[in-house]
């Protein structure tokens, strides 16, 4: 039903973004779930939370502890190991080359951390791994792209809040970890962690591991093909010139487009109908600013 109206070339240079702020809205918030669903998440989130508890009981650590990842398995929603950095391994890799080096030497510690503590599964035909069972397939129907990560982030949020009894560091955090780098790692990471946390890794350099020039939100109107309408509603991304580099809401309206752009990206390219417009907090040159008080309702294509 839906299709998109022709998206002009960038116009100018677009500036260096920050990867951090950028954000994938689909693989962490709340999705519309029923009562039933939500009472599964709590007793899964529960589970995983009491599992990995188990899991550490005993572990008594000579130095602090700057990291807590969780594993994120493949069988149903639940993690498959825990692992653990020392604050010795990260004091090694920040005397280590700058830029992607030290990010992956310091959050990889699958690798270089602690020997990594298995965590116990739950018994075929329980409870909670029925509720999982539902749970998994109404993430999915609800739209959530990667149901075991959107669950170890939230049994990851619920650890970092337990007072462990071994030493931590000032910016300690607990992250969902799913082998993949980018910015589902950071968001993933950024999900869980206190703010207090995500502002002295930010200030060490440990949120990204590269900014990436020449990145800028395309917020995009659709058209309704079905009878040649310009719609008012956006699908927005992350482009690179042209390239595409990684997707945004989708069927959003005007004002949900632009809160999710300007959080993404210094600048926004706002297409409206067949006229582009700069959007953001830094100018796009050649194009007109789009005047936030306009407003656009669906229309007949010209």
């Amino acid at each position: 039903m839906w299709g998109r109206a022709h998206t002009p070339p960038a116009v100018g240079p677009t500036p260096r973004i920050d990867l951090w702020r950028s954000f994938a809205p689909m693989t962490l918030p709340d999705p519309p779930l029923p009562p039933e669903l939500r009472a599964d998440v709590a007793d899964v989130v529960r589970f995983g939370v009491d599992a990995v508890r188990r899991a550490l009981a005993g572990f008594e650590p000579a130095e602090p502890v700057y990291a807590l990842s969780v594993s994120v398995g493949q069988i149903d929603l639940f993690q498959g190991s825990v692992f653990l950095g020392l604050e010795s391994t990260r004091e090694t890799a920040m005397r280590g080359p700058d830029g992607p080096a030290r990010f992956y030497a310091v959050w990889g510690i699958e690798e270089y951390g602690a020997p990594d503590r298995g965590v116990a599964f739950p018994a075929d035909g329980s409870v909670v791994l029925q509720a999982a069972e539902r749970l998994d397939k109404g993430l999915l129907d609800a739209g959530v792209p990667d149901p075991s990560l959107w669950v170890q982030c939230r049994v990851a949020r619920d650890l970092a809040q337990v007072d462990w009894p071994w030493p931590r560091t000032d910016d300690f955090v607990v992250y969902a970890f799913n082998g993949q780098w980018g910015n589902g790692f950071t968001n993933a990471l950024r999900f869980s962690a206190s703010p207090a946390a995500l502002a002295i890794l930010k200030e060490k350099g440990l949120l990204d591991p590269e900014a990436v020039d020449g990145l800028f939100a395309q917020l995009t109107e659709l058209t309704d093909d079905e009878i040649a309408n310009f719609a008012a509603i956006f699908e927005c991304d992350i482009r690179r010139g042209e390239e595409f580099w990684e997707s945004g809401p989708l069927e959003v309206p005007l004002a949900e487009a632009l809160r999710w752009g300007r959080e993404a990206a210094d600048q926004v390219r706002l297409t409206v109908g067949d006229d582009s417009y700069s959007a953001g907090r830094e100018p796009i040159p050649g194009l007109p600013v789009w005047d936030d008080a306009r407003s656009i309702q669906p229309r007949p294509m010209r």
